[in-house]
């Protein structure tokens, strides 16, 4: 919801209507984890070799997902997303196997 309250910037009325929860509820928990997003430390890639041996492999798990958004502008094949057939975002994660952290 955050994500999406960020990338639209539409007004609550709307935004709670495309989720299907009330305007109070919607801003409630949109806002609670825009505060926990701004509140996230810089990410290094480098923490994945954190408190690892010298000759030790580092291994990630790398998750993602995708988002329907409004074409911002004439069609351009940087907001394709083949997963919707249409305009979208893809959002990738990478979490270190051996520290837990994100980088």
């Amino acid at each position: 919801w955050a994500l999406m309250l960020l990338k639209r910037y539409s007004i609550e009325t709307f935004n709670a209507t495309l989720i299907g929860v009330s305007e109070k509820t919607f801003r409630k928990w949109s806002h609670i984890f825009i505060n926990l997003l701004a509140d996230m430390p810089v990410l290094n890639w480098e923490q994945r070799f954190r408190n690892a041996p010298r000759d030790a492999s580092t291994f990630i798990s790398l998750d993602g997902t995708d988002f329907k958004i409004m074409e911002p502008s004439e069609f351009d094949p940087k907001w394709w997303s083949h997963k919707f057939n249409g305009p979208g975002l893809r959002y990738e994660i990478g979490i270190c196997i051996r520290t837990g952290d994100i980088v």
